[in-house]
């Protein structure tokens, strides 16, 4: 599954086989709260004078959490958004992982994510 987010509105891609199906998400409730502090924690990132164009978020592997004892307790995926940036003298893209976002942020992405890609 792959999400583009763009315009206030997120397309989802998912692939089956040789097809690839999308579907139009209207952005709701948590779905839309997180979108937009995503957009906006993305926006601080760039450089002044630049503007968040389209976001691609997609799986960028799986990692383990490790606890105190040294044991490994879970796996949860990570995501990265490849962003393409809009300035007066161009675009650009520039990819974030969700472990460069912050915790409240990252959680949220991942939570919906998840919510997706649960959805037929």
């Amino acid at each position: 599954m792959k999400l583009l987010l763009s315009n206030n509105t997120l397309t989802r891609y998912s692939q089956s086989g040789a097809y690839t199906t999308t579907t139009a998400i209207p952005l709701e409730g948590d779905l839309a709260t997180t979108a937009q502090t995503l957009l906006a924690w993305l926006q601080s990132q760039l450089v002044e004078g630049e503007s968040v164009g389209q976001v691609f978020i997609e799986p960028d592997g799986t990692h383990s959490e490790v606890d105190e004892d040294g044991n490994a307790t879970s796996t949860r995926a990570k995501l990265s958004a490849a962003v393409t940036a809009h300035a007066a003298a161009g675009s650009r893209s520039v990819v974030f992982s969700s472990e460069a976002l912050p915790v409240q942020l990252r959680d949220g992405l991942l939570a919906a994510w998840a919510q997706l890609d649960a959805m037929p």
